[in-house]
């Protein structure tokens, strides 16, 4: 299971003109059964996400990576920072 979540937003203070950016951070969670799926999910995503740009989405970027064991399976969660044209 994959769930994501914006954890914090706010426009982006340029004191020379007006600024059109807002940074994002983005948190996706992982849950599996079993580390390797984990492992597997969170290396696609970052192949997906990492340095992506597109659309309004000036530049993505991977902050924080990390793992845990659960009661029943394991858990990651990647943070991403990412810049958006408004």
């Amino acid at each position: 299971m994959i769930i994501y979540t914006v954890s914090q937003s706010k426009p982006e203070i340029n004191l020379q003109s007006d600024s059109n950016l807002t940074v994002a951070t983005i948190e996706i969670d992982f849950f599996s059964v079993d580390i390797d799926t984990i492992l597997v999910l969170m290396d696609e995503c970052k192949a997906l996400l990492h340095c992506y740009r597109g659309d309004s989405i000036q530049g993505c970027f991977l902050q924080n990576t990390i793992t845990n064991p659960e009661e029943y399976g394991f858990s990651g969660n990647q943070q991403y920072l990412v810049y958006i044209t408004t």
